[in-house]
């Protein structure tokens, strides 16, 4: 039998057990104290916040990530649709954070400004600020958060996961509870073109983080949908410890979570799909 033994040092708590190996992760509630989002939104309105997106003239950059994020906007080689769009709000991550039994990664948020400006701006203000209450709901780390929360917040996602999670047949509200959807970098663009091997945002080390506390505080299965290489990179030997959680979407152009989509005749489970519907029953 394991046993486990429980003794803390500082903010993290270390589990070792009988074979005299340990592992150092953060606790859940030190995570959330360390959330370098909430410097920006914990204390900002909601009217506050609403009022700089409709003018569109705030960018919403963390300050950590700022020298990266404008050394890319600005490089000439990079096209329009692939610069970072900055008026948005920030989407490092959805959904339930803190004990999901799925994990999706993907890559980063699209934008779309027909949807993102035009329609944002065309909702009345009480529409405006529920959509801004889950998205600083969700940057918060705060329990109860969906990866799809409501039509609203649907609607300015332009059905994109609604749409990619359709085949799951999950007509179980609560199962949407399950999920957790984390991109490797939180800014918007159009589409995503290239990516400095070398580049690496601030704030991504507390993504690391985050994915550090699902692999050894929970059960959670790993999704990744795009940029396997990144995702490897970022996660570090986790990923090989891990490496039975880790499932792969053999398309990373589509992210639809379909049997067909997530078939890998090379993983140990070959459905990947009836994993996943495993996952969501396994209580």
């Amino acid at each position: 039998m394991l046993v486990l033994k429980y003794f803390f040092k500082k903010d993290v708590m270390i589990i070792m057990n009988t074979n005299n190996n340990s592992t150092l992760y953060p606790e859940w509630e030190e995570l959330k104290k360390n959330n370098p989002w909430a410097i920006l939104f914990k204390n900002r309105s909601i009217e506050d916040i609403r009022h700089q997106i409709c003018d569109w003239n705030t960018e919403f950059v963390h300050p950590d990530d700022m020298e990266v994020i404008s050394a890319h906007n600005t490089d000439m080689k990079i096209n329009d649709s692939n610069r970072f769009v900055l008026f948005k709000l920030p989407k490092p991550y959805r959904g339930n954070l803190k004990d999901p039994k799925l994990v999706i990664l993907s890559l980063n948020p699209g934008f779309n400004e027909r949807v993102n400006k035009t329609l944002f701006n065309m909702l009345t203000p009480e529409y405006q600020n529920q959509f801004i209450a889950l998205s600083k709901k969700n940057l918060l780390l705060e329990e109860g958060c969906k990866i799809i929360s409501n039509e609203v917040d649907d609607v300015l996602d332009n059905g994109y996961w609604t749409s990619k999670l359709s085949d799951l047949e999950i007509d179980d509200e609560s199962n949407l509870s399950k999920i957790a959807l984390i991109q490797f970098i939180p800014y918007a663009s159009k589409n995503f073109g290239s990516w400095k091997e070398e580049s690496c945002l601030k704030t991504q080390q507390f993504t690391k983080k985050i994915i550090h506390h699902l692999l050894h505080e929970t059960t959670a299965i790993f999704l990744v949908m795009r940029s396997r290489d990144q995702w490897e990179k970022l996660i570090g030997d986790e990923m090989n410890e891990f490496k039975d959680r880790f499932m792969y979407n053999r398309n990373p152009r589509c992210q639809k979570l379909s049997r067909k989509n997530l078939w890998d005749e090379n993983a140990v489970i070959k459905d990947q799909y009836q994993r996943i519907i495993n996952a969501f029953k396994d209580s």
